[in-house]
C-alpha cells in the first residue's frame, strides 16, 4: 500500500486473515485478490477456493489472479479460445522458434516442476485458468502483465457468470 497508504486508514482496502478453504466470511468486497495462490494446490482445493469467493461474490465483483501463466510450446489460433481473451496473453516468438521462445527462457516451467513436486500442483496455462475459473462460476476476462518489462506474474481478471 506504499502508492495508497490511505486507502487502509480510511477503510477502503483492508487485509483480511482467513483460511481460503472455508467460505468467505467477506460477502460485498468489490475485489478478491489471489496473489501466487492457486499454484500452491492441486486443483480440487482451487475448486473449493474459487467457488468460496463465487459464493460470498456480488454480481459486480471483480477477482484477479496474479500468478503466473504457463506459457505454450505451440501456437495457438487467433480465432480460437484464447483468441477471445482480452489482454496480452503471451510474447510469442516469431517463425521458426517455438512460440514461448523455448523452456529455457521461461523459469515457468521449473516452477511447474516444483509444484508439482512438493504440492502436487502446477502452473496454469491460460487454458486451464479459463476452464477453472469456468467451473467454478466465474468467467475470464482479460490476462496483462503485471509490469511491462516482466513476463513472470500476469493478472487474470475474471467475473462472476
Amino acid at each position: 500500500m506504499t502508492k495508497n497508504p490511505a486507502a487502509l486508514t480510511n477503510g477502503r482496502a483492508k487485509f483480511e486473515g482467513h483460511n481460503f478453504l472455508n467460505p468467505q466470511p467477506i460477502k460485498d468486497a468489490s475485489i478478491f485478490i489471489l496473489k501466487q495462490v492457486l499454484h500452491n494446490w492441486p486443483d480440487k482445493y482451487n475448486v473449493q477456493i474459487l467457488r468460496n469467493l463465487r459464493e460470498a461474490a456480488t454480481p459486480s465483483t471483480t477477482l484477479v489472479i496474479i500468478d503466473k501463466v504457463l506459457p505454450y510450446a505451440c501456437r495457438q489460433p487467433a480465432d480460437g479460445v484464447l483468441g477471445q481473451i482480452e489482454g496480452d496473453v503471451n510474447d510469442i516468438a516469431p517463425e521458426p522458434l517455438l512460440p514461448n521462445y523455448g523452456p529455457l527462457r521461461d523459469s515457468a516451467y521449473g516452477l511447474d516442476f516444483t509444484m508439482m513436486f512438493y504440492f502436487n500442483a502446477q502452473e496454469h496455462t491460460l487454458l486451464q485458468f479459463k476452464e477453472l475459473l469456468a467451473s467454478t462460476g466465474w468467467e475470464l476476462k482479460k490476462c496483462n502483465p503485471i509490469d511491462a518489462r516482466s513476463n513472470f506474474l500476469r493478472s487474470v481478471i475474471a467475473v462472476p457468470v
